[in-house]
């Protein structure tokens, strides 16, 4: 990913983007980001640049990554961020605490992912966030 893009991608985060930590199937807290607009249009291009997936719910455009999926995306877009560095920086922490895909975090790894779901929560209710 070129340092533009991932510029680009960081500012379209800050301003209509978000990080999260959501509980999977099996009850452990995996990482997220996302993008949502009413407009169809800039997701569909970043998308093709960038992946992930599009949804589309209640008449809001998404496109999401999540877990490991999220992984290339925060590290290319967390230098440039200037709202939303703490959650992307806790986000790609969590994502080291994951094991392989059909492999069970052990129960340290676990209580940290529950650590920095809090954390997150807390930066993203946090105003003041800016770096």
């Amino acid at each position: 990913m070129s340092e533009i893009n991932s510029a680009w991608l960081a500012g379209i985060i800050d301003a209509d983007g978000f990080i999260v930590a959501k509980k999977d199937s099996a009850g452990n807290y995996v990482p997220g980001v996302g993008i949502s607009q009413k407009s169809k249009t800039r997701l569909v291009l970043i998308q093709d640049t960038f992946g992930g997936w599009f949804t589309h719910t209640k008449g809001v455009n998404e496109v999401r990554w999540h877990g490991s999926n999220a992984k290339q995306v925060l590290e290319a877009v967390a230098p440039y961020l200037r709202f939303k560095h703490k959650q992307a920086q806790y986000a790609l922490e969590m994502i080291s605490f994951m094991g392989s895909r059909g492999t069970r975090p052990g129960e340290e790894a676990k209580q940290r992912r529950i650590e920095l779901a809090k954390l997150i929560v807390e930066a993203n209710n946090d105003c003041s966030n800016f770096t």
